[in-house]
């Protein structure tokens, strides 16, 4: 799911974020089966709410991190609805650690009222990781023209 999302930021100006040793070391914990502090972090199919929220927390913290694309695939072995509440519950206007947090859940009917849960916490919420990959470089090209702008 995030090889769909990496592939359309390639095709843009987006790019991953280096994480700090601060980042890479909150993450230990959350993410236990990826190589530590790799971008895009994997917490893999069983990951609890809490491990969301505590990942999503602590890249939303790392000030080389502009924007974070959460997603989430739903698995037999973990609540989707339950995780998506534990993200929105981290969000304020849209936004998390004070970036703006959009969010990928698959699985059609069944994610709709996960979708529904991080819309009502201002999340933008998509389908496919390919449209949320889309949504980021929108913003890329927005704050690149608001540097711009300013420049002038």
């Amino acid at each position: 799911m995030a090889r769909l999302a990496l592939d359309r930021l390639a095709e843009g100006a987006s790019e991953l974020a280096a994480f700090t040793p601060a980042t890479v070391a909150a993450l230990a914990g959350a993410a236990p089966r990826g190589p530590g502090g790799a971008n895009p972090v994997d917490l893999g199919g069983d990951a609890s709410p809490e491990r969301y929220a505590a990942a999503v927390a602590a890249v939303a913290a790392d000030p080389g991190v502009d924007v974070t694309l959460t997603m989430n695939c739903p698995m037999g072995v973990s609540d989707s609805e339950a995780i998506a509440g534990a993200v929105a519950g981290l969000a304020d206007a849209g936004r998390i650690g004070g970036k703006p947090a959009l969010a990928a859940w698959l699985g059609g009917a069944t994610a709709r009222s996960a979708r529904t849960a991080l819309r009502a916490a201002g999340l933008a919420s998509y389908n496919t990781p390919d449209a949320a990959a889309e949504a980021i470089g929108h913003l890329t090209d927005w704050g690149q023209a608001q540097a711009a702008l300013l420049r002038v």
